[in-house]
């Protein structure tokens, strides 16, 4: 099991679609993807995560609410229980022994992630140094794992956008 390690996230609710585990078990290689989203008006905070083999088969899929306390709920945050969303999925239906690929339009959820960095007890005082820790912890039990910014939604004036292309 691999239980929700942080004082300040809580994923509630989670559904997971798995019409079969058996395909993205027998591929060699899988992609994911995962988006977070935050809406400080109404202070609520949800992420989305899908994995898929190459060929497009075996989707399986979640999505959740991200509840925490209000002072630290940011798209940050729900950028990264995507990402750690899919992580524990695959680590508990032992997937991690695979080439997956992880895409994330959170650039900074990526570049922390990607970092090398080592945590003193100063950054540990940063309320995200929690996550990037926990998260870097568990990246490390996978075989061949790289995480990667797409452009998402939110950049829609540019003619790169995600939407506009297939998956790779």
């Amino acid at each position: 099991e691999y239980p929700n390690d942080n004082q300040y996230e809580t994923i509630e609710d989670e559904e997971i679609d798995t019409p079969s585990i058996d395909i993205l078990r027998d591929s060699e290689e899988l992609i994911e993807c995962s988006d977070g989203s935050y809406d400080p008006i109404e202070q609520k905070a949800a992420f989305n995560w899908r994995i898929v083999t190459p060929t497009e088969q075996g989707l399986t899929t979640s999505s959740a609410p991200v509840n925490t306390n209000p002072k630290y709920l940011n798209s940050y945050r729900a950028e990264f229980a995507g990402l750690r969303g899919a992580i524990r999925y695959m680590l508990k239906n032992e997937l991690h022994n695979k080439k997956i690929t992880l895409y994330c339009d959170g650039q900074s959820c990526v570049n922390a992630l990607n970092s090398n960095h080592d945590f003193t007890a100063a950054s540990l005082e940063r309320a995200e140094s929690d996550i990037i820790q926990s998260t870097q912890k568990m990246m490390k039990e996978f075989k061949d794992l790289t995480i990667e910014w797409v452009r998402g939604h939110q950049d829609d004036n540019d003619e790169t956008n995600i939407n506009d292309r297939p998956l790779p």
